[in-house]
């Protein structure tokens, strides 16, 4: 017995001794770093703040974060979800406002935000620096006021629910001054990801609104139906995989986790099979493709459309309520005439977005003539980084920005406030 174990023990280091160069080295090849030295920071990744979670459905524009959800921000700051989820910067030392929707005071102007993650990191920062109400006030006749910037965006937002958020709060009594959007990439990218899935393209992103809708129904099935038993298992042996592998002192350990996780993936996507048929038959919150729309549709003509018309009825409610309307188009690192982009992490996850981000963007400035027309106020900021180091304006692979690239939005921003105000003039 003990001979056995002896050589259990000679066969292991053997094929430790052996496989781990050839891992260590496989990784090195992929990132350029050497597996024991590696930072274990992730590179190029989504920043917490514009994560979507602690959500909670919402019966008029999908969901919103959980009211009261704390993280934090820029390392040495918070933010909290409000009344109604939107996020706001909570900062002892001066007075931000929370609740919507929020009563005017004397002297103020209201500054709606809406958008989908990069429009709260407008807003956070607008709080931050107040570089959007120091470019605002030297707008002829809003010198001496007071700005309240409001924040109605929330990551993974993309139109129609700007659309439908502003109509709400309209109807709620919220006044408004100004209402900036920024938009654009998730538009072109939830509706291709939306399409690619069979799923309505027109919805709030499946990965979030449908997936959590399932979800909850999980439960009702869960004792019934043995295969979704098994699917959860499965999933959440392999999420605990995935998560524990990046700290594995050792390259075969990592890659040994890994593989052991897309066995568990492959058998979680097997068991779920016919219980999910099942449950999507008689799902509460179904996402199939409800439009007639046909099967050779080209997606990011179709959401470019979509995209305009929700634009021109916000702009068309601004108007009705008193108010200004400006829709900024976001920069992207990825759409290709804003200039090349070299990534933080050259093994980012974010390949996928590239397509749909240079038919969707141009699919979207076709649209801007006409819009125009109809009375939006359109600002093209997909150039506005266009020679500057991607570094100083881009703080992931994926689409968000640093202090100083919000600077220059605030900037942009303001200069089209007043380019509006002289014309009306």
């Amino acid at each position: 017995m003990m001979l056995r174990r002896f050589a259990y023990l000679v066969y292991f280091l053997f094929t430790l001794i052996l496989v781990e160069p050839l891992l260590a080295g496989y990784y090195y090849l992929r990132t350029g770093e050497f597996y024991y030295t590696r930072s274990l920071e992730g590179k190029g990744e989504v920043p917490p703040t514009y994560h979507v979670a602690k959500a909670v459905f919402q019966p008029y524009f999908g969901y919103t974060l959980q009211p009261g959800r704390m993280e934090t921000f820029e390392e040495t700051r918070q933010w909290r979800a409000n009344n109604f989820g939107f996020v706001y910067l909570n900062e002892d030392g001066r007075e931000y406002c929370c609740d919507h929707p929020f009563t005017r005071r004397d002297g103020e102007l209201i500054v709606g935000i809406f958008g989908g993650s990069v429009g709260t990191g407008y807003a956070l920062h607008s709080e931050i620096s107040d570089g959007l109400a120091k470019n605002l006030s030297k707008v002829p006749g809003w010198q001496d006021k007071t700005f309240r910037i409001l924040n109605f965006a929330q990551p993974g937002f993309r139109q129609p629910q700007q659309l439908a958020t502003l109509a709400y709060f309209l109807s709620i009594g919220q006044e408004f001054d100004l209402i900036v959007n920024i938009d654009g990439f998730n538009e072109v990218v939830t509706s291709w990801r939306n399409w690619d899935s069979g799923v309505e393209p027109s919805y709030p992103a499946d990965t979030l609104w449908g997936a959590w809708g399932r979800s909850l129904e999980q439960y009702d099935v869960a004792f019934k139906e043995r295969g979704y038993l098994l699917a959860n298992y499965h999933q959440n042996v392999a999420r605990e995989l995935h998560s524990d592998a990046p700290g594995c002192v050792l390259a075969s350990c990592r890659y040994a986790k890994l593989a052991l996780a897309t066995y568990h993936d492959w058998r979680a996507v097997a068991n779920r099979g016919e219980a999910l048929d099942n449950l999507t038959k008689r799902s509460y919150f179904p996402t199939k493709t409800f439009s007639p729309l046909p099967r050779d549709l080209d997606i990011y003509r179709y959401t470019a459309k979509i995209w305009r018309r929700s634009s021109t009825m916000m702009s068309a409610l601004a108007r009705g309520h008193g108010a200004l309307y400006v829709h900024l188009l976001q920069p992207n690192q990825w759409f290709e005439p804003a200039g090349p982009y070299q990534p933080i992490d050259p093994k980012h996850p974010y390949e996928w977005v590239i397509g749909p981000v240079n038919k969707g963007y141009t699919e979207i400035l076709s649209e801007t003539a006409q819009m125009r027309t109809q009375g939006v106020e359109f600002i093209d900021l997909t150039k506005v980084f266009s020679g500057q180091p991607a570094r100083d304006v881009y703080v992931d692979d994926c689409c968000h920005y640093t202090a100083q690239g919000y600077e220059q939005l605030f900037a942009a921003t303001a200069t089209a406030v007043a380019t509006i105000h002289k014309n009306a003039d």
